[in-house]
């Protein structure tokens, strides 16, 4: 029986093989490209108090088989049993023109499968991989998967290893951040649904010389999560000089019941090794995201967009639209987007979310025709909607209560004075099928900004699942949602914005079809976040002038002393905005359209 596996990327070479009587993967080498590949032996006898599992470079380890160290899985079973061993069954290995699939088979005596999956392409740098967990009893009551990590990477690292990641919050995120860490643990996530403004999921692993800098000819090792959902990844630097960085879903606010014939797949998780330095490791990032993520590397889906939110705020109204629109025109835009304030209801940031109608009295001769109006300008037309988030003035939730989220019976919180749809629940999320559908059908939008700006903070489920595995449902349903999109209406693109950078679109790809990634809101703006940002989507920020200060990252006009080309070759004057709308103007607007103070307007902020 084969025992060892090999699989080659464009310019690395990832080995594994069982070990520890057959009870786990080893990585026995991930590095440039070779046909030398060395196995992973033991060096000698493990610590006192440790065991062999505990200090191995183990691919993905359960409580029971590893317990000093950090493990992947933790296994409850009904009869307070917590723990579980497991042994290799099976596997497959499939080999072909565009790389190679494994596919290794683990089980325990009381019937979970665990099934480890890699796959390595030759067309990028990037490994992938991912765990179906199985129940496979015929009865039998429900086994708690308390932790279920995707699983863990390692390296050498003697010294220890600098950690390079992103933190930062609303209108800073993706900051650069190391640690140099010889011994520990660093952690790093999300329990908020999304993948928050705090940290992105990822990291890059550099190994200390004996000096305390990084040691040039160890390479980089760059980890990513491709999930939009809850998560938690986490570098762990163990005294015998190995690092071990994991990753999966959130482990706080997440558990998965399994039942019998039941089966959940994980998130995946990228993995890359580089000879070079972090140049090196984002050029090979940007390369996986052009052969592997995108569907399309025309400029179609990446258009230069012109957004309304910064000129006009939520007072919304079809003459200022098609003034702006002109600007947009003017300035070679080639999408314009009306955001926030399109639809009946929106008086101002507590109400209307949900109903998901054009405002009669902002649009007198509809949506669908202001659309053309626009596009008779050139222009792509484009709408900003949140489809998960509904206000407490609304239509929807007057209706429809119990598709909010809630925990015990009691109501969250509003925060930003709204709540989010629970998509884990059936009738909530066929009935964002079917608004979405509408809009795309009974309107010309070639492009669908989706925002999603505030966190789920008191998850509960009416949908019937278990709702601790609430993020899961939601972020799968997400998904769902998104693929509709991409197959029932191919010529428009989604820009996620969930708040500006808080939410990841990339889940990795899958067999015959690109990723879902098309468009992120905000990205690095500096050369050492771009370095560790897996991968780099394309992306938007809107820049504005005035009261944000000159060429703040946010919205609208264009920076001073740019010259931008118009469609016919020739040159726009830059403009800061058109004279005629002011960002100040009252949303009400059957009062009249003086100009009042934004305290008294009710402007919302984001």
């Amino acid at each position: 029986m084969t025992s060892r596996w090999v699989l080659n990327t464009a310019r690395s070479t990832y080995a594994v093989s069982l070990a520890l009587d057959d009870t786990v993967l080893v990585l026995d080498y991930f590095g440039p490209a070779t046909d030398l590949v060395p196995a992973w032996e033991p060096q000698s006898m493990p610590p006192i108090m440790s065991t062999f599992a505990d200090y191995a470079p183990v691919e993905f380890a359960a409580l029971g088989t590893r317990n000093v160290h950090g493990s992947e899985l933790i296994v409850e079973y009904p009869d307070a049993v917590r723990g579980s061993r497991f042994r290799y069954v099976d596997h497959r290995f499939d080999e072909g023109a565009e790389g190679t699939h494994l596919a290794v088979r683990f089980a325990d005596e009381r019937g979970l499968e665990v099934e480890q999956h890699i796959r390595a392409r030759s067309s990028s740098d990037v490994v992938e991989r991912w765990v179906v967990f199985r129940d496979a009893r015929e009865t039998g009551e429900p086994i708690r998967l308390a932790r279920a990590f995707t699983g863990a990477v390692s390296i050498n690292a003697p010294a220890g290893a600098r950690i390079d990641y992103l933190a930062g919050g609303y209108l800073r995120e993706m900051f650069p951040r190391s640690v140099d860490l010889e011994v520990g643990t660093l952690r790093i996530g999300s329990r908020q649904g999304l993948t928050s403004h705090l940290f992105a999921p990822t990291m890059s692993v550099r190994v200390l010389g004996h000096d305390g800098e990084p040691d040039p000819a160890a390479g980089v090792l760059g980890i990513a999560l491709a999930w939009s959902g809850s998560w938690a990844m986490q570098a762990e630097a163990h005294p015998n000089g190995l690092v071990r960085v994991s990753a999966g879903l959130d482990d706080e606010g997440t558990t998965l019941v399994l039942t019998p014939g039941r089966e959940i797949e994980s998130p995946r998780i990228l993995a890359l090794h580089t000879s070079g330095g972090p140049d090196e490791l984002a050029r090979a990032w940007h390369r996986y995201q052009r052969t592997e993520v995108l569907r399309s590397t025309s400029g179609y889906h990446r258009p230069v967009v012109y957004n309304s939110w910064e000129a006009t705020e939520l007072d919304v109204r079809a003459d200022h639209q098609l003034e702006l629109a002109d600007v947009a025109a003017e300035l070679g835009a080639e999408v314009f987007v009306v955001d926030d304030g399109w639809f009946a209801g929106r008086i101002d940031g507590n109400s209307g979310l949900g109903d998901w109608t054009a405002d009669p009295g902002a649009f007198l001769d509809g949506l669908a025709a202001f659309g053309q109006r626009v596009i008779a300008r050139g222009l792509r037309f484009g709408l900003w909607i949140e489809p998960e988030g509904v206000s407490p003035d609304s239509d929807l939730l007057r209706e429809h209560p119990n598709w909010v989220y809630e925990e015990n019976g009691l109501p969250q919180a509003a925060v930003r004075s709204q709540y989010v749809l629970d998509l884990g629940n059936p009738a909530a999320y066929s009935w964002i099928e079917r608004t979405l559908r509408r809009l795309l059908t009974d309107h010309p939008i070639t492009y669908l900004k989706w925002d999603m700006t505030r966190p789920v903070t008191s998850p509960g489920s009416h949908g019937g699942g278990p709702s601790f595995e609430w993020s899961l449902a939601h972020t799968h349903a997400y998904y769902r949602l998104l693929e509709m999109i991409r197959r029932e209406f191919p010529h428009v693109t989604v820009e996620g914005c969930a708040g500006g950078g808080g939410r990841v679109r990339q889940r990795g790809p899958r067999p015959g079809r690109r990723g879902l990634g098309e468009r992120r809101h905000r990205a690095p703006r500096s050369p050492a976040r771009a370095r560790r940002v897996p991968p780099r989507l394309p992306s938007g920020d809107h820049v504005v002038l005035g009261h944000h200060g000159a060429g703040h990252a946010r919205s609208g006009a264009v920076l001073p002393g740019v010259q931008v080309r118009r469609r016919d070759g020739g040159r726009a004057r830059p403009q800061r905005r058109p004279a005629p709308v002011d960002a100040r103007r009252t949303r009400h607007r059957t009062v009249d359209d003086r100009v009042v103070p934004r305290a008294q307007a009710g402007v919302a902020q984001r």
